[in-house]
């Protein structure tokens, strides 16, 4: 039913994770694919709104005003010249109005393409943004798979390193062989060679997202270390 349809333009913020929320808000507003598309998308809404107008008559109105100030000579019942200032204005306006037929159907025609041109834009908006979301949080989820790989190899190799201490101490009292020694070293050694391009994997994952979110490379590692 589309009244129980969920609201999927903003997905990420179900996962309730605040980092990730607040990565995906910072690359969708300093990304500049994203800053085009809404450009594309403020143009294509200029232009349906000029194709509708296309269909309606057009009013044009204009007034003017203007004043003039002058001295005229009077005589007054004593026989007295003076200077009386009179002052005297002027105005106008006109409201024209036109309209031109849509005879064969041009501005209906425009105003469709007007509308076609405005949902494919929206649509590339809407894609961009998808992508880039889409594009963070894959990212966000393989940094946090990596860290929890790392954390596991830290403690497991933590781990091995007592278990091939007391299989030392038990070797040298004779309670086990040197067999038992080599492969606890060697248990050892693997996951510890695990560690290393683990943490390389976990540097490329956080740069890239500072990429992403218009960060300079490095910025993001302490927000992104914490658990």
């Amino acid at each position: 039913s589309p009244s129980t349809r969920a609201d999927l333009t903003r997905w990420w913020d179900t996962l309730h994770d605040a980092t990730l929320t607040a990565l995906v808000d910072r690359a969708l507003a300093a990304n500049p694919d994203v800053h085009v598309a809404e450009a594309r998308l403020r143009q294509a809404r200029a232009l349906q709104a000029q194709a509708d107008a296309a269909l309606w008559p057009t009013l044009n109105a204009s007034a003017s005003a203007s004043g003039r100030r002058s001295g005229q000579r009077a005589v007054g019942l004593d026989g007295r010249t003076s200077v009386v200032n009179v002052t005297s204005g002027s105005y106008g306006g006109s409201l024209d109005a036109s309209w031109e037929p849509d005879i064969f159907g041009a501005a209906r025609q425009g105003r469709t393409a007007a509308n076609a041109d405005l949902g494919a834009t929206a649509a590339d908006l809407a894609a961009v943004r998808v992508s880039l979301a889409a594009e963070v949080a894959t990212t966000y989820l393989d940094l946090r798979t990596l860290q929890a790989r790392l954390d596991i190899a830290t403690k497991n190799a933590t781990s091995q390193q007592d278990t091939l201490t007391l299989t030392s101490f038990r070797n040298q009292a004779g309670l086990v062989g040197a067999l038992d020694v080599e492969q606890a070293r060697a248990n050892l050694a693997q996951t510890q060679a695990s560690i290393p391009p683990l943490q390389a994997a976990i540097a490329q994952a956080m740069f890239r997202l500072a990429t992403l979110a218009g960060a300079e490379p490095g910025a993001l590692v302490t927000t992104l270390t914490a658990a």
